[in-house]
């Protein structure tokens, strides 16, 4: 079960189209060591460390970590020394497996977290330990920013004997290079490019190690591209789906061989080659000398659990939940047998936790056995963790969708059971006593359409996230499934405690709390890129527990909890496929395009087609409509004199408004022919300059016109063009190239004015145009012009920033303006990146790209950085909602130094559920 899932399946800013090179490689497979006739190896499956035979690959021990061991181990000494995801470094006794100790760095306190599907130290050793005499070498910590260290262990007794802080992830292995250590630093540089870990090494990073090439032909090499290991007789490779042998300098095998899965492990020891597959399966090969056995994963039979009572009482808790997946915690694992109930009975992750060390050590063992420890894809499982008592659990807060006790006398203190539970619908269930759940948090907002809301004001309102925040959960989606981040697809949506991701005609449901991916599936004729020219479709309703999401020509109802779809609902045309999508007020409110509008193609041509640079098309509907969701159907319809810019469309305060060419050719229709614009696209020229157009606002239950108001858009161009209301006020903002207006002559004495220099050339730069109107009759209220003063033609969406509405406050980057009086109240500036993304906001604060994922806090007028250790997309993906700060992968095919690539969830660092004790 690898931490990190399949690489981007391309990166068309560089003009790459096929799956990116992994750069984090260290648990793919089982890797071995061999030592005096036995192999051991680590799982990040179900958290065992084995031994077996060399001969027979029978199993002579296997011990049961706190977590994952996602490397091998080091064998000195007759010690078996490894590093685990819960944070601890283990020395086992070779021999026979007994823990002989084990210790945690103390920079890094007992904090747990759901990270890659499990629950997990937010600090987990994921190098290996590098032994020198009796002291051994490790990294500790993954996200530099919550704290990473280089560690020195005494391995006759566990002491710590120094920890020292590093600005880097340490994961892989540890090596030495002319007397100094190095570790992998994730996928912060590609090539074997490495982070120092200290030891006397000369300051700054490391120089970049490149890994040794054998002399194999390059048939052979492409054949074999995965793995390879030598001896000075033969160099053993591995690939897809087998292995080979081949001489130095030879042209062809010696032998081949077929494994069941991608060889990418492979170690030569006693005469004979061990490799290691991607399925979990590990081989020997060599001269027969014994018979095989059944394995170092293979079970040693059913575990024997009294389950009676306990079926009974889980079905009884299962019967109180909203769903069948997430994260369970059994305070007191008792004989074991409720755990194992719940996990046969739901998806559940069921996280037993006890103060009964030697108990647990039993248990982990019975489960594996059973099939259910650690990690499963295919149903429930089961991990057991250590705890010094119930009173004050480690575990971050507001994670589990159930709490309940497993043997008689646990009785935890009722305010810690409410600080783990998951709100909106967590579940406690302690003894025999009735169930209580938990509700909305206070202060908690929504991001329910593309821009947070129908009205486009690209603000939740979230209260909760408006301070500090510290990491809670992380892992899936990772990049393969996710759209290129270049093409500005559409923006992740969260609200009661729901977390939508869509992807490559591919949408995810998670729990927003604990990263839990609830389902995903393939939506054929869903993605949709260049967002800024066209409108979402995607909208969630979690009071109804519905998800909507417009597919080719039909709007799909999905289950929000299952993922299953519940109606379909069709813009009943032949030609026309759905475009804009909002879920209001009891309504569904669509429109229709032409088929072949909306972008679809992830390609780098389709990056400036439709994303970056002036004089883009914008998609537009021919017409807008309203449905019943709960019947599918419809309620009114609305036939325009001329196309609907779907940028435009937004819907707040009982009114749908929206801007319209009185161009009737923009209808469309009509023929197109070969090499002209694709249908349904339009240039704001063709929309505006042809006939003028108008601001038109309907009323939302009837779909009758309210006002209609001739919109003045001046004499350039415009370039791109955004609508947003809130509480009665109507925000239009265009960008436009312009020649700046030239600056007064400064007066001579006596009050004539000077004598003007000879004017330089005119040259045109980036203005924005910003008017706010009454939503209630479109009347003008204020507007205000700003020159950016950069050149035209700009390849970051520079010319597309989108408006934000929070709080009284408009946001136009970078002005920040009274809502209600126009008044300039400050400007701000983004520090750090090139300034590509929009702007996403809380109820105080401003999220945005700035190389890696930044906060603006609008009160103190001060930016920091949320995390180092990652990248956003190039649109919105920084989602404030349901009280976390929600940062989906969205940097899928960026080849830039960061370590991380995955999504992450972060809670208030005060008062956010945060375990009692001193953490950093």
């Amino acid at each position: 079960a690898p931490a990190w899932p399949e690489t981007a399946r391309s990166d068309h800013w560089r003009r790459r189209s096929s799956p990116e090179v992994p750069k984090a490689t260290f648990d793919w497979v089982h890797d071995v060591v061999v030592a005096e006739g036995r192999v051991f190896f680590g799982s990040s499956a179900d958290d065992g460390v084995r031994c077996l035979d060399a001969e027979t690959g029978e199993t002579v021990w296997t011990y049961h970590a706190g977590g994952p061991v996602r490397l091998a181990p080091t064998v000195s000494a007759g010690r078996v020394l490894f590093g685990c995801d819960d944070g601890l470094v283990y020395c086992l006794d070779a021999a026979d497996g007994k823990l002989r100790w084990r210790s945690r760095p103390a920079s890094a306190p007992d904090r747990r977290l759901p990270g890659n599907g499990r629950l997990m130290s937010a600090w987990p050793v994921r190098t290996g330990v590098l032994v020198k005499g009796d002291t051994g070498y490790f990294g500790a910590g993954l996200f530099p920013g919550e704290g990473a260290w280089y560690c020195t262990v005494d391995l006759r007794d566990g002491r710590m004997l120094d920890e020292k802080k590093v600005g880097f992830s340490p994961q892989g292995h540890v090596f030495e290079r002319d007397g100094h250590l190095f570790s992998q630093a994730g996928r912060a540089k590609s090539d074997g490019a490495l982070g120092s870990l200290g030891v006397g090494s000369p300051g700054g990073r490391a120089k970049e190690l490149s890994l040794r090439r054998t002399n194999v032909p390059v048939l052979v090499r492409k054949r074999y591209p995965y793995a390879s290991v030598e001896t000075p007789e033969l160099v053993f490779v591995g690939g897809e789906g087998g292995v080979a042998a081949v001489a130095p300098h030879g042209d062809a095998p010696v032998w081949e061989a077929e494994v069941d899965a991608p060889a990418r492990g492979m170690a030569v020891a006693g005469g004979q080659l061990f490799v290691s597959t991607t399925s979990g399966s590990i081989y020997a090969f060599g001269e027969k000398r014994g018979e095989g056995g059944a394995g170092g994963t293979g079970r040693s039979g059913a575990a024997g659990f009294e389950i009676g009572r306990a079926a009974e009482r889980a079905g009884r808790l299962i019967g109180e939940l909203p769903r069948r997946r997430g994260y369970a915690l059994v305070l007191g694992v008792g004989d074991g047998s409720l755990l194992r109930s719940l996990a046969e009975g739901t998806e559940l992750h069921v996280v037993g936790v006890d103060t009964d060390g030697g108990r647990l050590a039993e248990l982990r063992g019975a489960f594996a056995a059973a099939g259910l420890y650690g990690a499963r894809g295919d149903g429930g499982s089961v991990a057991l963790q250590e705890v010094e008592g119930f009173g004050s659990l480690p575990f971050v807060g507001g994670v589990f969708n159930l709490i309940t006790t497993g043997r008689d006398g646990v009785a935890p203190p009722a305010a810690e059971v409410e600080r783990l539970l998951r709100p909106w619908d967590g579940v406690a269930v302690l003894g025999d006593g009735a169930p209580s759940r938990t509700g909305a948090p206070d202060g908690a907002g929504g991001w329910t359409h593309a821009y947070a809301d129908p009205g486009n004001t690209a603000s939740s309102g979230d209260r909760l996230v408006d301070g500090e925040v510290r990491l809670r959960w992380f892992g899936r989606p990772g990049p393969d499934r996710i759209v290129d981040r270049h093409m500005r697809a559409s923006p992740p949506l969260a609200a009661g405690g729901y977390l939508l991701v869509p992807g490559r005609d591919y949408l995810y449901g998670l729990d927003a709390h604990n990263g839990t991916v609830l389902w995903e599936r393939e939506l054929a004729g869903f993605v949709r890129v260049s967002m800024l020219r066209d409108c979402g479709n995607l909208a969630l309703d979690p009071r109804s527990r519905r998800v909507f999401a417009a597919c080719g020509a039909s709007c799909l109802v999905i289950d929000a909890d299952t993922g299953a779809t519940v109606r379909e609902i069709s813009v009943d045309a032949g030609e026309e496929e759905w475009g804009y999508l909002a879920s209001v007020d009891g309504l569904l409110v669509g429109s229709a395009v032409e088929k072949g509008a909306v972008r679809r193609e992830i390609s780098y041509a389709n990056i400036y087609e439709g994303g970056y640079g002036d004089g883009k098309r914008a998609v537009c509907s021919r017409r807008l409509f309203a449905h019943d969701p709960d019947t599918g159907g419809r309620r009114w319809a609305y036939q325009p004199g001329g196309a609907i810019v779907n940028p435009s469309v937004c819907i707040d305060g009982g009114r749908v408004m929206f801007l319209e060419s009185r161009n009737a050719a923009t209808l469309g229709g009509g023929a197109v022919e070969e090499g002209s614009r694709p249908p349904g696209r339009w240039g704001y020229g063709e929309l505006v300059g042809v006939a003028g157009a108008d601001l038109v606002a309907l009323d939302l239950a009837s779909g009758a016109v309210v006002w209609k108001r001739p919109f003045e858009g001046g004499p350039d161009p415009i370039l791109t063009f955004y609508l947003s209301c809130r509480d009665g006020h109507l925000v239009a903002v265009h960008s436009r190239n312009s020649v700046a207006e030239p600056a007064p002559a400064p007066a001579q004495e006596g009050g004539a004015p000077a004598a003007a220099p000879a004017p330089a050339p005119a040259r045109p730069t980036l203005h924005y145009d910003v008017r706010v109107m009454g939503a209630a009759d479109g009347a003008p209220r204020w507007g205000h012009v700003f020159d950016t003063g950069r050149r035209p033609n700009l390849d970051h969406g520079e010319q597309d920033l989108h408006p934000v509405v929070v709080d009284g406050r408009l946001i136009a980057e970078p002005y920040v303006f009274d809502l209600a009086t126009g008044d300039e109240m400050f400007t701000f500036k983004r520090q750090g990146g090139g300034g590509c993304g929009a702007i996403s906001a809380s109820s105080g604060r401003l999220y945005f790209r700035a190389s890696t994922p930044a906060a603006f806090d609008l009160e103190t007028k001060r930016q920091e950085w949320v995390s180092r250790a990652t990248r956003p997309g190039c649109w919105i993906n920084m989602i404030p909602a349901s009280g976390l700060l929600l940062v989906p992968e969205g940097s899928s095919g960026c080849v830039c130094d960061f370590p991380v690539q995955a999504s992450m969830g972060f809670a208030p660092a005060v008062g956010g559920g945060a375990p009692p004790g001193g953490a950093p």
